[in-house]
């Protein structure tokens, strides 16, 4: 199989009782976190300007976005949470690559739990753990690390989509296009830390986002590139 097909049937069969207790509680761990992270920064600078913007959008009331009393679609409250998870850069961080793992994981499978129903914390913390698991060995893969490459977050959103596919019980095929259609949304850049933009905490909201719509198509039947790494 294709590395591309491989992760995509990991990332749909792989079973809570496959994964070791560490990396469990790693996920658990990361959940609480990031909840945590959010509800600091509801007031942090630019949070304001996100929730004006998502409350002129309107639309079903899918998601709550934490700490601020309101619900919106899906993508929205991830984008909006995935942006607070990052505000204040206090998330969880493997310091050693430097990557943050659970900023822009969270909150999409918060959202999508909470609009769809049916998944238990079972599979929240399963599908964390994939997701955690596959970002980090993502970034272990690249030549160089965001900071040095300017090529800010271009991995995470793979494991993102894959995590999010579990948490709907999509199949490997339903995951891989999933994962080729998050191909389209990737982006992000580092100039924005150097900066010290507000753009740099919005990267982890727009690769939350970008998860859910990823995945929200795919399970419809929309088609993505197959070979999104190595082609």
């Amino acid at each position: 199989m294709s590395i591309e097909q491989t992760i995509a049937e990991h990332a749909s069969g792989v079973t809570g009782a496959a994964i070791n207790e560490s990396a469990r509680s790693a996920a658990r761990r990361g959940i609480l976190d990031t909840i945590g992270c959010i509800l600091a920064a509801a007031d942090a600078p630019g949070i304001d300007i996100l929730v004006g913007i998502a409350k002129a959008w309107g639309g079903r009331e899918e998601a709550s976005v934490i700490g601020l009393g309101f619900a919106c679609p899906a993508p929205v409250a991830a984008w909006i949470n995935g942006s607070m998870a990052r505000a204040l850069e206090i998330d969880d961080c493997t310091d050693f690559l430097p990557l943050h793992p659970s900023a822009a994981l969270v909150p999409p499978l918060l959202a999508i739990a909470e609009a769809r129903g049916g998944i238990t914390g079972e599979d929240l913390v399963t599908a964390t753990a994939i997701g955690q698991d596959l970002i980090i060995r993502l970034a272990s893969a690249t030549r160089f690390d965001g900071i040095t490459s300017g090529r800010y977050n271009l991995f995470k959103i793979f494991g993102i989509t894959a995590a999010l596919a579990r948490a709907l019980r999509l199949d490997a095929e339903h995951t891989h296009h999933a994962m080729g259609l998050a191909l389209g949304f990737v982006c992000g850049e580092a100039q924005s830390a150097l900066d010290g933009s507000l753009a740099f905490r919005l990267q982890d909201g727009n690769a939350a986002q970008a998860a859910v719509t990823a995945v929200l198509m795919a399970e419809r039947g929309f088609t993505g590139p197959r070979d999104f790494l190595t082609g």
